[in-house]
């Protein structure tokens, strides 16, 4: 456990809302607290009892009032950033090696890892707020705080260490181990595997490489790293099935179509290692594909694109392509 000094009155980068003012009873202005699940930081005993004092002798003791800053133009102090966030920041990192915190992450109550004045506390909104005020704010954050954030390894774009520490890595291994990236929908990296990234473990690889292709997930990281990735095979630009019709099943057929004079493909036929056949198709299960067009529906969109060369290699597909 990391230990921490008692967390005063300042309450950092907590995202809540501004008390209101309303009219009591009597016409008198009063206060009142936001109405939210969190917990945020509170004050420490002698300040409950200087505000006591002020309302007088009740039997009833005052609500406890809790204050955040929360505006995107507050910056910190750095004695805040001492005793406050620095601290919650150091230990999220001490117990999950990064500091990539999710927005909605919060303190757990009751865990005595943390300080028990942090219990509640919203860290991720804290995080989040850092990341606006630098980004978007006419009042940066000081130079040194700035500069103590880069030091302990803060995530300043969640994309790019994303990409960089989880997602490329977890390509790159996937590449090692199957000889390219055609990663399937709904391939997660196994998350006990020694073989495969620490930092990846648990990644759904497969949805984010099809949202990579198909939604332009990680646009900007996948364009910077555009030379790694066709090295790495990955499709990039269209879809699985448009890149293997163009570059391996329409090519094999009309190496086929050369060398036997038909495109009576046989179920068993396996593109061979060798030229005249292309590199990338080599070992495919091309008689398997021509099954799948006739029977599965496979290709439509490129069989309808590519029709008259089909139909002058000779290839017959019942409902596609005239017998």
């Amino acid at each position: 456990m990391v230990k921490q000094p008692q967390i005063g009155l300042l309450v950092l980068l907590q995202a809540s809302s501004v008390p209101q003012a309303v009219t009591g009873p009597r016409g008198a202005l009063g206060t009142r607290a936001p109405l939210s699940g969190r917990r945020l930081f509170t004050s420490p005993a002698e300040d409950k009892g200087a505000l006591s004092d002020n309302h007088g002798a009740s039997e009833r003791p005052p609500p406890r009032v809790r204050k955040s800053i929360v505006h995107p133009r507050d910056v910190p102090s750095r004695t805040a950033w001492r005793s406050q966030v620095s601290p919650l920041l150091q230990t999220f990192k001490e117990l999950k090696g990064h500091l990539l915190v999710p927005t909605d992450f919060e303190i757990p109550m009751d865990d005595k890892r943390w300080a028990e004045s942090a219990w509640g506390y919203s860290l991720g909104l804290a995080v989040k707020r850092l990341r606006q005020i630098q980004r978007h704010s006419k009042n940066k954050l000081p130079d040194d705080l700035v500069e103590a954030l880069d030091a302990m390894g803060f995530v300043w774009d969640v994309s790019d260490f994303k990409w960089t520490v989880i997602v490329m890595p977890a390509l790159r291994r996937f590449h090692q181990i199957h000889g390219h990236t055609d990663v399937p929908r709904y391939f997660i990296v196994p998350q006990e595997d020694g073989d495969w990234p620490e930092s990846s473990r648990g990644t759904r690889l497969g949805f984010i490489a099809m949202n990579i292709r198909v939604k332009k997930a990680f646009a900007k990281q996948a364009a910077a790293s555009a030379e790694e990735l066709k090295r790495l095979d990955f499709c990039l630009d269209g879809t699985i099935y448009d890149r293997d019709w163009n570059e391996k099943v329409l090519p094999s057929l009309e190496v086929y179509h050369r060398e036997k004079g038909h495109c009576n493909v046989e179920t068993s036929f396996l593109v061979p290692s060798t030229l005249p056949w292309p590199r990338k198709a080599w070992a495919m299960r091309l008689g398997i594909a021509v099954d799948d067009m006739k029977v599965r529906q496979a290709y439509t969109e490129q069989i309808a694109r590519d029709k008259d060369r089909l139909i002058a290699l000779g290839l017959r597909l019942r409902g596609q392509i005239p017998e």
